[in-house]
């Protein structure tokens, strides 16, 4: 996907765009893969069978649903469904009925799924024209030397022995603290420094750019505070910091969405939600447990779910490599645990619970 030309959303909010188109695969009956929905049940029609409304449509779904969570698809019941892949057919699972009424976290997370892939494509083609206008000599702006340079840094390489030193750099001039930073500046009477910052060097670089690098510059710097925006609702998210990663992989980039939460008492906890271009869907849980364990050693619990089997065996197999990258960075992996799961990476935590409940195949 990102080696196409660029698709370019009209209007002011690239993201508009996209929400209409959408909303018109919807209208067809083609639900939004990856996304949540709200739907309300209509009637229960047996043997796991029910109708549900969405979109003003009635559509009729099977279910898997035990009689303990029957009751959640009672009647008249708005629920919160995740629409998710399937090889030969669209699938929902049905959501803790506690979510239902969180109509914030519904949008944010929607809004940001929207913008995931444009975020990373954006970047690899702002670098390309940057390193374009270099190769020209027309690379005279202050802008476009320290971005070209700054953009580069921001491909997380996974084959590299020092990824977790470069993750924490990258999360530092991402865009997210621009404004944290000058504040900061400003207090101890210095100067911000714009070259080490994502959003700050955007705003310097359109200027520079033609008619279509501008806009490029404009949608960035939309998507960036998107994630700001969206960790400003901190307490509808449940308190989980969310920023995207852009994952350099074959000479391409896909972008990773990673989650934080400091849990209290227990320590701090960090969900990523990557596709491999050889492994598929992936999350990995990470907690980094509150305190030192006795003998002053920092300890690691790690948690990752996959796609099949076949990837389980070979993440398993790797599980004594992860403890050697782990202690060089003075941790030690204190468990390790891999399963197999359901749209492996697509759902967020703030939305799963241990018990999320049945599974339900739209037949539309």
């Amino acid at each position: 996907m990102l080696g196409k030309p660029p698709i370019t959303a009209k209007g002011t909010n690239p993201i508009i765009g996209q929400s209409k188109a959408i909303a018109q695969r919807v209208a067809k009956g083609q639900l939004p893969l990856g996304t949540v929905i709200r739907a309300r049940v209509l009637k229960q029609l047996g043997h796991g069978r029910v109708v549900i409304l969405f979109n003003g449509r009635k559509i009729s779904a099977r279910t898997d649903c035990s009689k303990q969570s029957a009751p959640s698809l009672q009647p008249g019941r708005d629920c919160l469904f995740f629409v998710k892949p399937s090889a030969n057919e669209v699938v929902l699972r049905l959501l803790s009925p506690s979510r239902a009424q969180s109509h914030q976290l519904l949008k944010i997370w929607n809004t940001a799924q929207a913008g995931r892939q444009r975020f990373s494509l954006l970047l690899k083609q702002l670098h390309s024209r940057t390193q374009m206008a270099l190769a020209l000599a027309k690379g005279s702006s202050r802008a476009i030397r320290p971005f070209n340079s700054l953009v580069s840094s921001l491909f997380l390489d996974l084959t590299s022995a020092n990824r977790a030193v470069q993750l924490k750099d990258m999360v530092a001039r991402m865009g997210l603290f621009w404004e944290a930073k000058v504040a900061r500046a400003f207090q101890e009477g210095e100067e911000p420094d714009p070259p080490s910052d994502l959003k700050a060097l955007l705003q310097l670089l359109g200027p520079a750019l033609d008619k279509e690098g501008k806009k490029e510059c404009r949608e960035l710097l939309w998507l960036i505070e998107q994630q700001q925006q969206i960790n400003v609702k901190n307490e509808a998210l449940g308190q989980w910091w969310f920023f995207l990663i852009p994952i350099l992989q074959d000479q391409d980039l896909e972008p990773a969405a990673v989650y934080v939460k400091k849990e209290r008492g227990r320590g701090i906890r960090v969900v990523i939600h990557l596709e491999l271009s050889k492994l598929g869907r992936m999350e990995v849980v990470v907690l980094f447990p509150a305190g030192e364990e006795p003998g002053g050693k920092n300890f690691v619990d790690v948690a990752m779910g996959v796609e099949n089997e076949e990837v389980k065996r070979m993440v398993e197999q790797a599980a004594s490599s992860l403890d050697e990258s782990l202690r060089s960075q003075g941790f030690s992996l204190r468990s390790f645990h891999c399963e197999v799961m359901e749209a492996a990476c697509l759902l967020p935590p703030m939305l799963a619970s241990r018990d999320l409940g049945p599974i339900v195949d739209v037949m539309v």
